[in-house]
């Protein structure tokens, strides 16, 4: 079962929605960013990253939530993800950059998918879409700002990838217009506890 929750309400926890994701670097971080405050996209977004779980909400307990992530990141090493190219995807109402699906990735993806498919509702559908690796750039753009977010999509320089060494359990506070999203702990890939 699915569910759109972009106003879905904070649970008990303090939490609307949760993900897991790969952060990209901090100077990568920085480069969306600064896109994003010219062109003010108008959903709530986290700083560059690849999802590595999709979308999910109501849980009935953060703490095993946690114990799961950390189980699955102690499985898996650091790994290097790879832009598939420099070129800026527009699809639907987000800019991308597409991912290589590197079989690492995709087992963690499948691990994170299946351990946590029991512990909450998969918010969206995108777990069951199939697993398309991106990093998103904004979603929303307001029209009047198209055709800055269009030219500074082609501008920007991310390089080839990022190095995750760890996946972030990552929830938002409040609706996806107006809310904000935070992390809540961060795993690193290949150590237990």
């Amino acid at each position: 079962m699915t569910v759109d929750a972009s106003d879905h309400p904070n649970d008990r926890f303090g939490y609307s929605v949760y993900a897991g994701v790969l952060l990209a670097s901090p100077a990568q971080q920085r480069a969306v960013q600064e896109l994003r405050e010219k062109i003010k996209p108008g959903r709530a977004i986290l700083p560059a990253h690849v999802t590595v779980k999709g979308t999910f909400c109501d849980i009935s307990s953060l703490d095993e939530v946690e114990r799961l992530f950390a189980v699955v990141a102690a499985r898996h090493s650091p790994l290097t993800v790879r832009f598939e190219s420099t070129h800026v995807n527009v699809i639907k109402d987000a800019s991308v950059l597409d991912v290589v699906k590197a079989p690492q990735l995709v087992r963690i993806y499948d691990e994170l998918r299946t351990t946590l498919g029991s512990v909450g509702t998969d918010a969206y559908g995108y777990d069951t879409q199939g697993y398309a690796p991106h990093l998103t750039l904004w979603q929303e753009c307001p029209p009047e700002n198209a055709a800055l977010a269009a030219r500074l999509g082609r501008e920007i320089k991310l390089g080839e990838g990022f190095t995750a060494a760890e996946v972030a359990l990552v929830g938002r506070i409040g609706p996806a217009h107006g809310g904000r999203w935070t992390t809540l702990r961060a795993f690193k890939l290949g150590l237990a506890g």
